[in-house]
């Protein structure tokens, strides 16, 4: 990697993040520390100081960009060509992926280190924004139902709560080589009855 005088002020915060990354990624949550970041992005073991108020700060800063790339992977589901319930199941699926490909960032985004998020205003609107994608996307389905949009934030909570629980059992089981192919007909049973769900019970709440 780059010597510490290579990098640019943002520059450095940036690839400690990604370092931070990296290691979770590749070593699990034991392995991430201010110190093991600054190796990794070849700067010095103080450089972290100057970004971070401490170990908690560069945790929010990753899991910030966790939920970034969360949003990411979740958009790159879609297809202009599909339809409302299409997108709405493409996300959720996203999600599970996102969760038992990158588990320990998943771990880190929602453990109790960060459950309050007020904390820190980055990371706050960012897991706000990956929300909103989920919502928008129940408004849309609802619209495409004749359904009002208004009842979109309540609903996103409901399908986010299950959606969530099965990626967090999903990140627990032992991982197999059908783990992927398991998680698709999972989340897709799982939308099957969500989906249906919410649509006859705002239909009954509204006739």
């Amino acid at each position: 990697m780059r010597k510490q005088d290579t990098y640019h002020h943002g520059n450095l915060r940036d690839a400690l993040i990604a370092a931070g990354i990296f290691l979770l990624d590749t070593q699990g949550a034991d392995a991430l520390s201010l110190r093991g970041a600054a190796r990794l992005a070849g700067v010095s073991q103080t450089a972290p100081g100057h970004h971070f108020q401490d170990k908690r700060g560069m945790l929010a800063a990753i899991a910030t960009k966790g939920f970034e790339q969360l949003t990411t992977k979740r958009l790159e589901m879609l297809t202009i060509s599909m339809s409302a319930e299409e997108r709405l199941r493409a996300l959720m699926l996203g999600y599970v992926l996102f969760a038992i490909e990158r588990p320990a960032l998943f771990n880190l985004m929602f453990g109790s280190e960060l459950a309050d998020k007020d904390d820190y205003e980055e990371l706050r609107m960012a897991s706000i924004a990956s929300f909103r994608l989920l919502m928008h996307a129940i408004a849309d389905h609802l619209q495409a139902h004749k359904l009002p949009a208004s009842y979109a934030e309540a609903a996103a909570v409901h399908v986010w709560s299950a959606t969530h629980g099965l990626s967090t059992l999903l990140v627990h089981r032992q991982q197999n080589p059908r783990q992927k192919l398991q998680a698709t007909e999972q989340c897709r049973a799982l939308a099957n009855v969500l989906i249906a769900g919410l649509t006859a019970d705002i239909k009954g709440s509204t006739s």
